[in-house]
């Protein structure tokens, strides 16, 4: 289950056995220690670097879903003024107002008018 160290990692575990260095178990306790807080000071720096990096990630999705949703607004906006364009043309030309067709209502009055006006050519004419 252990698997076999590189070449590198056991010669450096060769060269820290006490009897290689002369150094005694004391101080090469304290050489052990040292090495795991600097062991765990990287890996803290290293969780942290990951951290702030997933933290700006999240910064520039959040900056391009705001930009996106920007534009959204831009152009449902836009689609509000044509909307109340449309709307504003429609009752300009006699559209539909509370149900009541104003266009026909118009069509109507203006027929009306001239067959009134062609009654009375006729009429001229005819004496």
């Amino acid at each position: 289950m252990n698997a076999p160290l590189s070449p590198d990692a056991a010669a450096i575990l060769d060269a820290l056995k006490p009897e290689r260095v002369g150094l005694s178990a004391k101080v090469q306790a304290d050489l052990w220690v040292k090495l795991g807080i600097a062991a765990f000071s990287f890996l803290i720096i290293g969780g942290f670097s990951f951290i702030m990096l997933q933290i700006s990630q999240a910064a520039s999705t959040a900056n391009t879903n705001s930009e996106k949703i920007d534009k959204l607004t831009e152009n449902i906006t836009m689609l509000v003024v044509a909307s109340q364009n449309m709307q504003n043309e429609l009752t300009q030309r006699g559209g539909w107002m509370d149900g009541q067709d104003l266009y026909s209502e118009q069509s109507r009055l203006k027929d009306q008018e001239h067959d009134q006006r062609l009654d009375a050519l006729e009429a001229r004419s005819g004496q």
